[in-house]
């Protein structure tokens, strides 16, 4: 169990582990990852509450999301922006709530002192060496051998891309490292 570790080897684990997070609606879809590859976090989504105020949904949103980057001992967050085919354009309202929690995912990780970063479907792609054309979807199946089941495409399985591009990118450049 992750909470069990000593703070020296808690911080070592940080240097080489991700959270991807990829946003549908008031929704984030959440994938863990270290240089070995993915590894199970719960909850795998997070989901302004709606019984609340909004005030009270932002910062119980907030916190669901410190309590999962805590338990998983991540160094790093990157969150995938949202796609753009040039087809299709979210008006304004749709996207106020996908907007809202990458807000609230960007304090919660600021909260807890990791590295955050938005990065966009290209950037991804761009950090594990895969080709600019074609959709971020067309390349899941190459990057995530083994797909964690539930709720998987177009929601946890771009999450894992992020979470590994995150950390393939970590590696590279020494971003995030603790060790230094």
């Amino acid at each position: 169990m992750l909470y069990a570790l000593d703070g020296r080897l808690r911080e070592q684990l940080k240097t080489t582990r991700g959270l991807g997070v990829n946003g549908t609606g008031n929704t984030m879809w959440l994938a863990c990852s270290d240089h070995d590859g993915l590894f199970d976090v719960m909850p795998f989504q997070v989901k302004l509450p709606r019984a609340l105020e909004s005030g009270e949904a932002l910062i119980a949103a907030r916190d669901d999301i410190r309590r999962v980057l805590r338990g998983a001992a991540v160094g790093r967050v990157v969150l995938l922006s949202a796609g753009n085919n040039g087809r299709h354009k979210l008006g304004y309202h749709a996207a106020v709530p996908r907007i809202t929690m990458e807000t609230v995912v960007a304090f919660a990780a600021a909260e807890e002192g990791m590295d955050f970063v938005r990065v966009s479907r290209a950037t991804a792609k761009s950090w594990l060496g895969l080709p600019a054309e074609g959709g971020s979807e067309a390349y899941v199946d190459d990057v995530i051998k083994t797909p964690q089941v539930a709720h998987w495409k177009k929601k946890r399985d771009l999450a894992a891309m992020a979470a590994v591009a995150g950390v393939t990118e970590a590696e590279r450049s020494g971003a995030g490292n603790t060790d230094d």
